[in-house]
């Protein structure tokens, strides 16, 4: 199985297969759509592949996709 790790960097978001890695996606979405584009495309050709996106739990909040929580 081919497992695409989405992950952020200090460029931007980058898909990582093993040890190798992309250029960085400025955007968090467009990593992902990217990466489920390639493993699409290694499933039509008859292999096994998943998309992995990466806990951002340590980005700064400023970094986040999503807006911050407002606690009142």
């Amino acid at each position: 199985m081919i497992r695409l790790r989405v992950a952020k960097d200090e460029y931007g978001w980058s898909i990582r297969i093993g040890e190798q890695m992309t250029s960085p996606f400025r955007r968090r979405e467009v990593a992902i759509r990217e990466a489920n584009r390639l493993a699409a495309e290694i499933r039509t050709r008859g292999g096994q592949a998943e998309t992995v996106v990466e806990d951002d739990a340590a980005i700064e909040p400023s970094e986040r996709a999503e807006p911050p929580d407002n606690p009142t």
